[in-house]
């Protein structure tokens, strides 16, 4: 059996916005860098708004790995997860186990296959590989949650960071907007008919595709769920640890979404693969 485990990368935004360099990069300009994963969400307690993925990161010209703060929408307007850069730049060298892969998938009966952990689908030796083989890292990285897609001889494997990443994180705006479960932030004024479909923006939406986004979310039921399910399942997790552990501080938590939609679509993939 093959386990792929799909990477998203869209290409809507990617070399539109200006140069983004790492603070890491800046400090290393000659080496190579990869993101590896996103392991967890890192609250922000001033404003829920603001947190932040917690990235594991290997320097490839040192071997080091370490865990970087950075803001979920890089991945989907500068860096892509599993290639290779060079101060902010994509490297010369990428790696050659990594394939371009497009999948047919239905999300429509998803049921329990639609959040399952790492550790239930890959084993310990496989996440490790994922890690570059931090061992440091390999709790974390187990309780990452995923989507199971089953298809022909294939499971396919999604981590909810990469549904969040391409669907609800694509912006600052829309990050901020989806982690405080503030969907009204995104728009004037809103009209669902089938005839007469509207919206009205404020400057901050840069185009017509993110206007057309917005209104999904607002008039179609599943994508409006599962943007507002990202907000709620923070709020609910930090009020469940409360009670579960009320004098801890909880400064981590997984990360979490569901596709905006239960249909039959085609996804274009990164994807790393495995053999059970």
């Amino acid at each position: 059996m093959i386990l792929c485990l799909i990477k998203f990368e869209t290409k809507i935004r990617y070399g539109q916005k200006n140069t983004i360099i790492p603070e890491f990069m800046i400090k290393e300009p000659n080496d190579v860098f990869v993101f590896l994963m996103p392991i967890n969400l890192h609250l922000d307690y001033e404003n829920l708004a603001n947190s932040q993925f917690n990235v594991v990161v290997q320097n490839l010209t040192t071997k080091e790995i370490f865990i970087v703060k950075t803001s979920p929408e890089i991945f989907f307007t500068h860096f892509a997860f599993k290639k290779t850069y060079q101060n902010g730049k994509l490297a010369k060298y990428q790696n050659a186990k990594i394939k371009e892969r497009t999948y047919q998938i239905d999300t429509s009966s998803l049921l329990q296959n639609g959040d399952i952990q790492l550790k239930n689908l890959l084993d310990e030796k496989n996440i490790l590989d994922l890690l570059g083989w931090k061992r440091k890292y390999l709790n974390n990285a187990k309780n990452i949650h995923c989507t199971l897609i089953k298809k022909d001889n294939l499971n396919i494997i999604i981590p909810h960071y990469a549904i969040a990443t391409y669907y609800y994180f694509i912006g600052t705006i829309f990050r901020e907007a989806a982690l405080k479960c503030k969907l009204d932030d995104l728009y004037l004024s809103c009209s669902c008919g089938k005839e007469d479909a509207s919206i009205i923006v404020p400057n901050s939406i840069k185009n017509q595709d993110e206007a057309i986004l917005i209104h999904r979310f607002i008039c179609q039921k599943d994508a409006k769920k599962g943007f507002e399910d990202i907000g709620r399942y923070i709020l609910n997790y930090l009020k469940f640890m409360k009670e579960k552990e009320p004098k801890k501080h909880i400064k981590y938590m997984p990360i979490k979404a569901a596709f905006p939609m239960q249909t039959t679509f085609t996804i274009d993939a990164r994807v790393s693969s495995f053999h059970n």
